[in-house]
């Protein structure tokens, strides 16, 4: 039987300061397809982060 997702892909992130609201507020983030807790992102470097922005892999992560 195969397992239900906890978390689906929401709104794409454009800018950097979105991806720091999710960090501070403690959002999931789905990257490449899967969620990545805020501290994973968080100690990402902001050149990773910018480029993850510019090819468009970072999703806000809501609940199903």
């Amino acid at each position: 039987m195969k397992k239900e997702r906890m978390y689906k892909r929401g709104q794409r992130i454009n800018l950097v300061a979105e991806v720091i609201h999710c960090v501070q507020t403690g959002r999931w983030i789905m990257l490449r397809g899967k969620p990545k807790h805020p501290e994973i992102i968080g100690n990402m470097s902001l050149s990773t982060i910018r480029d993850l922005i510019d090819r468009k892999l970072l999703f806000m992560a809501d609940l199903t």
